[in-house]
C-alpha cells in the first residue's frame, strides 16, 4: 500500500496479490452458483403462472363457444373447414373469440401460431419441427361415443353438451401437451413429466421409456383447463394417464380408475 498526493489530498492505492484476486473470483463464482438455481426456479414459476393464465383464458373461450352453439363442447378435431391436419382443429374455433376481427383462414392461423405471443402457445413450448404448433391440446374423449377409446374419427364422435357429465370440475378440456397433435394423447402428455410423475399418474410399466423427453413446469405437474371453466396447476397424481377411460378423460365415472 502506498500514498500519493493529488491536489493536496492523500489518495490510497490498493494493490491485490494474485491469490487475493483468485479468492475474490472464487467467492463470486460460489455466489453465482448459489443464485442461479434460484433464478431459474423463479423463471420457471413465472412461465408456469403465465401458462396457467393462458389455460384460464382458453377455458373461457371454450365456454363462450358453448354458449353460442347451444351448449355444445368444441370438437378437438374433425371440425368443418380447411382439410389440413391442424386446420380443422379446435384452435381456429377459439381463436375467433380472442381476435374476432381476424379474417385469416384456419391454416394461416395455425401456420403463424407460435410466431407471436398469444394464449394458444405455452411459454415453455419447444417447437421441434414444422409440425409442432401449440404445446396445448384438447381432450377428444369428451366428444366420443361412450366406451370408444381411440383417435377421433367421424364414426366414433358424438357431440356432447357441457352438462353431459356430473364431474365437469374433474374432466379436463385442454392440457399441456407435446405439441404435434391438436388432440390429447396420453403418450404425448407423459413426455412432459418425469418418470416419477408418470408413475404417479399411473401411466403404466413403460413410463421409464416414455416420460421425461421434454419436462415442463418442473415435470411433476401440468396446467389444465377443466370442463367447468376453471384452470389449475395439477399434480401428476390427480391425472389418469393409464388409458382413455374414467372421468378424467370421458366424464364418466369408472370405479377401476377413478378415486
Amino acid at each position: 500500500m502506498s500514498n500519493k498526493f493529488l491536489s493536496g489530498k492523500s489518495v490510497e492505492t490498493v494493490y491485490f496479490t494474485l491469490i487475493e484476486l483468485l479468492i475474490v473470483i472464487a467467492i463470486i463464482a460460489i455466489l453465482a452458483a448459489m443464485l442461479l438455481p434460484a433464478l431459474n426456479r423463479a423463471r420457471e414459476r413465472a412461465t408456469t403462472t403465465s401458462c396457467l393464465g393462458n389455460m384460464k383464458q382458453l377455458g373461457q373461450y371454450a365456454l363462450m363457444y358453448s354458449q353460442e352453439y347451444q351448449d355444445y363442447i368444441p370438437l378437438a378435431s374433425k371440425n368443418p373447414g380447411e382439410a389440413s391436419y391442424w386446420g380443422h382443429s379446435w384452435i381456429p374455433l377459439l381463436w375467433r373469440y380472442m381476435a374476432p376481427a381476424d379474417k385469416s383462414t384456419a391454416d394461416t392461423i395455425i401456420t403463424n401460431l407460435d410466431r407471436q405471443k398469444n394464449v394458444f402457445v405455452c411459454p415453455a413450448f419447444k417447437r421441434l419441427t414444422t409440425d409442432f404448433h401449440s404445446g396445448y391440446s384438447m381432450n377428444w374423449s369428451i366428444n366420443m361415443k361412450k366406451g370408444y377409446y381411440s383417435s377421433p374419427s367421424e364414426t366414433n364422435q358424438l357431440r356432447h353438451k357441457t352438462g353431459f357429465t356430473k364431474y365437469p370440475s374433474r374432466t379436463f378440456l385442454i392440457i399441456d401437451d407435446y405439441g404435434d397433435t391438436p388432440f390429447s394423447q396420453r403418450g404425448k402428455i407423459v413426455k412432459l413429466l418425469t418418470i416419477q410423475a408418470a408413475n404417479a399418474a399411473r401411466y403404466g410399466t413403460d413410463a421409464a421409456n416414455a416420460a421425461g423427453a421434454l419436462p415442463r413446469h418442473g415435470g411433476q405437474s401440468l396446467n389444465i383447463a377443466w370442463l367447468d371453466g376453471h384452470a389449475s396447476l395439477t399434480p401428476a397424481h390427480k391425472m389418469y394417464l393409464g388409458g382413455y377411460s374414467g372421468m378424467f378423460w370421458t366424464g364418466y365415472f369408472v370405479a377401476s380408475v377413478d378415486r
